[in-house]
């Protein structure tokens, strides 16, 4: 996946849920929760 491309410090796993990211979004979009659900579904296998 283009994820395994990224710079370690740079992927969603890397995430710490600090929510700062929020505080400057001009949609108002719950990206923490949003990496954090992304980090769980690519640790899950295939083609569940």
């Amino acid at each position: 996946m283009a994820v395994d491309a990224l710079p370690e410090e740079k992927r969603p796993s890397s995430c710490v849920g600090c929510q700062s990211c929020e505080a400057v979004c001009p949609q108002q979009l719950e990206i923490a929760a949003a990496m954090a659900d992304f980090v769980d579904k690519l640790n899950q296998p295939a083609g569940l």
